[in-house]
């Protein structure tokens, strides 16, 4: 997602930190801030799903149809559960 968080250089430096721990904890920000990158989340989950952004699963040894169903459903699931948080 770091790569397609466009020129806002606050998203992509918090997005790179959460990366090395493995956590994007998002209280801990600024509400504008968080509320900016839940919009990229977002933005990035809905152009996967639409495949606007190749995410590579197919290019993986078990990149078959079902397992790209299984990741799309997980995507949809994600999305969901941010928009209920909002």
């Amino acid at each position: 997602m770091i790569r397609f968080s466009g020129n806002n250089s606050v998203i992509k430096e918090e997005l790179e930190e959460a990366k090395i721990y493995d956590a994007l904890s998002l209280y801990r920000y600024p509400q504008d801030l968080a509320v900016l990158i839940l919009t990229e989340i977002k933005r990035t989950v809905r152009a996967l799903i639409a495949g606007e952004i190749e995410s590579g699963i197919l290019l993986q040894p078990f990149g078959d149809a079902e397992t790209r169903g299984q990741y799309i459903a997980s995507l949809r699931a994600l999305l969901s559960i941010i928009e209920n948080f909002e």
